[in-house]
């Protein structure tokens, strides 16, 4: 079970635990720079939690086929955001709106921050519960491995 790999982008294939550590360094430098201009409670903790959370979803073999070989899973289950925007909203504190905010920023992470009536809509909410217990199920069988990746 060790020997599995788990990636995040192809062309070059890069590993997802690299990719989680550095856009979470990025993320901390960027915050470090800033951090006076911003006007939300959130500290490095939160930041780190989201970076290392926003791509958890791309733990599935759902995902992994669909990146290495191009297969699309009928059911979506390949589809990563929900899974890793809950995720994230889990790993935050529970103070100020945090796991709300870690929800809206990691399920949106790719540009569609306008777009938050899709997840008002009831008919794609409950699709999306039917995925994330298979996508959970999935997750379980290498979760020693994607722990030790966790640390």
């Amino acid at each position: 079970m060790d020997g599995i790999e788990f990636y995040s982008h192809k062309n070059p294939l890069v590993k997802l635990k690299d990719h989680l550590n550095e856009v979470s360094e990025k993320v901390l430098n960027d915050y470090k720079k800033q951090k006076n201009e911003i006007k939300l409670p959130i500290d490095e903790k939160f930041l780190k939690n989201i970076s290392i959370s926003h791509d958890f979803g791309k733990y599935t073999s759902f995902f992994q086929k669909y990146l290495i070989n191009g297969i699309k899973d009928k059911k979506n289950r390949h589809h990563h955001g929900f899974i890793s925007a809950l995720f994230g909203a889990w790993l935050s504190e529970d103070r100020d709106y945090l796991p709300l905010i870690a929800y809206f920023v990691i399920k949106h992470h790719h540009g569609d921050l306008k777009n938050f009536e899709d997840d008002l809509d009831d008919n794609k909410n409950f699709d999306n519960l039917l995925i994330i217990k298979e996508q959970i199920e999935n997750i379980k069988k290498n979760k020693e491995k994607i722990s030790s990746e966790y640390g």
